[in-house]
């Protein structure tokens, strides 16, 4: 846990919080077979959050556009939630507690209730005008509509 905390503040994810701050979250640390992840668990605060009402599109909602696609790829948008900044007064209400001190994210953090809905509709806002990506939740799907069979054969000649 002490090195991951470590990683985060060397990425400047988080930082040391020496100050009082009005809200302190618990740590909860989900861990992988290789890997743990820090995250918050700010039940009080995501109580009080004001959420963004976006509407995140459905597989149904894509599937028409999917249908019509030759090729595809996906990309996932690892850890994506520390692409969003926070402002200082929102990170300041980021702080939770360690056996090592207090810190705070500079970056959404995960375990916050609007994270998901932020990120995805930032997400749809930077791919809105591109053809042939669309997003579903932290994945990314790039589409190729042209003739496959008519590639291959120039390929060959």
């Amino acid at each position: 846990m002490k090195v991951e905390l470590e990683d985060l503040e060397r990425k400047v994810i988080i930082v040391k919080e020496t100050a009082l701050t009005e809200w302190i979250s618990n740590m909860v640390v989900v861990t992988t077979l290789n890997k743990i992840r820090i995250c918050l668990n700010p039940r009080e605060l995501n109580k009080v959050i004001q959420c963004p009402k976006y509407q995140m599109p459905t597989l149904e909602e894509l599937l028409p556009k999917l249908s019509k696609a030759k090729i595809f790829s996906t990309l996932d948008a690892k850890g994506g939630f520390y692409q969003i900044s926070l402002d200082e007064a929102s990170s300041k209400l980021s702080t939770f507690w360690t056996m090592f001190g207090r810190y705070r994210y500079l970056w959404v953090p995960f375990g916050v209730s609007l994270a998901p809905e932020e990120f995805e509709s930032n997400l749809q806002e930077k791919q809105y005008d591109l053809e042939g990506v669309e997003v579903i939740q932290d994945n990314i799907i790039a589409m190729g509509f042209g003739e496959t069979e008519k590639l291959a054969e120039r390929k060959r000649i």
